[in-house]
């Protein structure tokens, strides 16, 4: 298969921390208290939920098994002149548990950027040692409402509670907003921006406030970002749209919807053409990148719309330094029956040392 060697962006990364809240309520009757095991050796024995319907004794699903789903419909502005992102989100919570939830726990990652957040003062690992005491980061939460409706929220440094107007009954499913915006924090690990020759890279994975997982073990997982460690996440459908500078090419989680608005004619003749290769088929050149000609004519900014099914999380980049190429890889599921999937790589100038050149609409 003649896949790209080039450095490739990572995209839709989810996942948790390590401490948890004081304050974990609406617990499922699991028999369970979060945090229980003896952590001193690690010879203790594993923290495990007893089994029940819905969990059996080997962690797997029961018969009566469940897990919530949370969709996003997400409307973002990107100001590439002051890296700051404003967004409006239309949330859809499916309440698949047996129990009534009679609030919600929103996780807001962004707040770690925070002078005053939890992590921030402990300088604990992963990006903490470089963060600028200087940066006033974290989200402007302009408003959280139902309806039209104002829903009361308090927020605990990575985490607010919201309050609901009445209990989400089992199998209802509610409607809420978010509006919020953020600055770009000046850092360069999962999310941030960067300086390359042909202009600016900017990568965002947790960049949208997002429900907190609700489970049958711990009930609310109310875990605060520190800075480093993986996430437990619900998942979901995605309906993003991205509106960017117009120079600019996205790659983001999903299927983009609207080719005919952001791409030329002849970077969609290519990316069909990539559709059908086992060779590496490149979609925007080297040469091409700074080129007004390898963008849509006219003028102002361009929104990219993306869909996504049945995922954990969204994430996206964007950039006008982008180079791009792609290929399809026929992948062979456990059945034995085949599918394709459209392989993409989009990178900077600085990456192509890590693979030959590729003339647009060619292969390697």
């Amino acid at each position: 298969m003649g896949f790209s060697s080039r450095l490739t962006l990572s995209l839709g990364v989810c996942a948790v921390t390590a401490l948890a809240l004081p304050c974990v309520a609406q617990r499922a009757d699991s028999g369970r208290v979060q945090g229980t095991r003896d952590r001193d050796s690690i010879f203790s024995p594993l923290d495990l939920p007893a089994a029940s319907a819905w969990r059996l004794g080997s962690g797997a699903p029961g018969p009566e098994y469940w897990q919530q789903q949370v969709d996003y419909a997400i409307d973002a502005v990107l100001d590439a002149e002051t890296s700051r992102l404003e967004a409006e989100m239309r949330i859809t919570y499916h309440n698949n548990a047996p129990t009534s939830l009679g609030f919600l726990w929103i996780q807001l990652e962004q707040n770690l950027f925070r002078p005053d957040s939890d992590g921030t003062k402990s300088r604990t690992g992963g990006i903490m040692p470089a963060m600028r005491e200087d940066f006033q980061g974290g989200y402007d939460l302009s408003y959280i409402r139902m309806r039209g409706k104002d829903m009361p929220y308090q927020v605990y440094d990575t985490l607010a509670r919201v309050e609901l107007p009445r209990p989400i009954k089992p199998g209802e499913t509610i409607k809420f907003e978010i509006g919020y915006g953020f600055d770009m924090p000046p850092y360069l690990r999962r999310m941030g921006a960067q300086n390359v020759e042909q202009g600016r890279i900017f990568e965002y994975a947790q960049w949208f406030p997002h429900v907190c997982v609700y489970d049958d073990v711990y009930g609310w997982n109310t875990l605060p970002y520190l800075g480093s460690g993986e996430f437990y996440t619900n998942f979901g459908n995605y309906d993003v749209r991205l509106t960017v500078p117009r120079d600019h090419i996205v790659a983001a989680t999903g299927e983009l919807q609207n080719a005919y608005d952001v791409l030329t004619r002849e970077q969609r003749d290519r990316i069909a053409l990539a559709r059908k290769s086992d060779e590496t088929v490149i979609i925007r050149s080297a040469e091409e990148v700074g080129d007004p000609t390898s963008r849509p004519t006219g003028d102002g900014p361009l929104t990219w719309h993306f869909k996504a099914e049945n995922v954990r999380t969204f994430a996206w980049a964007s950039s006008e330094a982008f180079i791009w190429d792609g290929c399809n890889a026929t992948v062979t599921e456990d059945d034995g029956t085949t599918r394709s999937v459209f392989c993409q790589s989009i990178y900077p100038a600085e990456a192509t040392a890590w693979g030959p050149d590729v003339e647009a609409g060619g292969s390697s």
